[in-house]
């Protein structure tokens, strides 16, 4: 095992210009050169004698014990992070460092850091420290929400709107992995980003928030490779559609349901009629008897009310999905039911509320067997239903 000062390092390290300390995972200054005792504000021997949580900014602490943590777990790979110094004198200093597993006898027994005085680099007019006060500022003050993750899958850099988006500090997201934060029928999405081998990946799904709520993002993810070509994390930006998602599935919903009745309208009916049914499918079709002479004797508005009356009466029957599929014509579908069924669950006399009149129904029924279209079906209920309405005019006309 080396030594606590490792002199034959410190030589090495000596060569360099940059600050570089070598901390063991608890913590102990294992190696520095004398750019590092520069920084840091101590003598050489006095640079021995210190601990990694003396030198680290509280606030930038727990970040630091995250990293030491994935090192314990076998961790190998190279970050690069900010991080807020605390010199000899008490003063605070931003960095932008390197850290990358120092390993001895194929075991990891520290990490070696390597530092860049954010204050030296201006100073020197070097671009790298503005650029990366920028990125902060951009960081904290996106409206977009972005974060990362590290090869455990685990969040490393939450910025505030996604700690508002997802209602979470970060103290409890650097626990967790974006899959367990989004809505389980969307996991499937995230399995694919991790196989595409850094290629940025744009999807809409759904994040889930403590309480269970969710939102819907638009979310931008970008798999990251180490040296070796093995996964090594994720760069995301998240949006929050949950409006516009509710805005469109209601221009959808809208654009498949009766505006009168509210019923699923004619367009959703040829939807659903295209495709072969998977099991034996229940269809009747509906019709209002004497439609014309509502409208005739009590107005059109007395009429629309009928209609409204009918639908919310099939649309109680459990079970059965309905469709108004012409002015005063319905139908009713329902998966596994045989045709005699649906005819009894259907009502033939539905009241009109307000109203001393009733709606008369002429329904005829039949179904499609599993694997075929429902269309057959629907022109088989069609003739039924003009049956029973022709019996009924036929019964009328014997009782006058």
């Amino acid at each position: 095992m080396p030594t606590t000062t490792l002199s034959d390092v410190e030589a090495v390290l000596d060569t360099l210009a940059t600050p570089v300390v070598v901390w063991d995972l608890e913590g102990h200054n294992l190696a520095s050169n004398t750019a590092a005792a520069a920084l840091f504000g101590y003598s050489r021997t006095q640079m021995h004698a210190i601990n990694r949580s003396m030198t680290v900014h509280p606030e930038d602490l727990q970040a630091v014990q995250a990293r030491v943590a994935t090192r314990r777990a076998g961790d190998r790979t190279r970050r690069h992070f900010a991080q807020r110094i605390v010199t000899a004198t008490g003063a605070i200093r931003e960095c932008a460092c390197s850290g990358a597993a120092y390993e001895y006898d194929g075991q990891i027994i520290g990490t070696v850091v390597e530092y860049f005085d954010a204050g030296r680099l201006e100073q020197v007019g070097g671009a790298f420290a503005r650029n990366a006060a920028l990125f902060r500022e951009l960081f904290e003050l996106s409206p977009v929400a972005v974060f990362s993750t590290g090869p455990d899958h685990r969040f490393e850099m939450v910025n505030p709107t996604a700690r508002l988006l997802l209602q979470r500090p970060i103290e409890e997201l650097e626990a967790l992995t974006l899959a367990d934060i989004v809505a389980p029928e969307h996991r499937i999405v995230l399995d694919s980003e991790v196989v595409a081998g850094g290629a940025p990946e744009t999807v809409e799904l759904e994040m889930l928030r403590p309480d269970g709520s969710g939102r819907w993002v638009h979310l931008s993810l970008r798999t990251l490779a180490d040296a070796q070509g093995a996964f090594a994390g994720q760069v995301g930006l998240a949006q929050d559609i949950t409006q516009q998602v509710a805005a469109r599935d209601a221009a959808v919903a809208a654009a498949r349901h009766d505006a009168l009745t509210g019923a699923l309208n004619r367009r959703a009916f040829e939807e659903r009629v295209t495709p072969a049914a998977e099991r034996n499918t229940a269809v009747a079709v509906i019709d209002l008897n004497d439609f014309k002479s509502i409208n005739d004797h009590h107005g059109h508005g007395v009429g629309d009310e009928a209609l409204l009356a009918v639908a919310t009466a099939l649309g109680e029957v459990e079970g059965v999905e309905v469709y108004r599929t012409g002015g005063d014509e319905f139908v009713a579908v329902a998966t596994g039911w045989t045709a005699a069924r649906l005819e009894r669950a259907l009502p033939r006399i539905v009241p009109i509320p307000g109203r001393a009149i009733r709606a008369s129904l002429a329904v005829g029924a039949a179904v499609a067997p599993a694997g075929t279209p429902l269309a057959a079906a629907v022109e088989a209920a069609d003739q039924r239903m003009y049956r029973a309405k022709r019996a009924r005019q036929a019964a009328t006309r014997r009782s006058a």
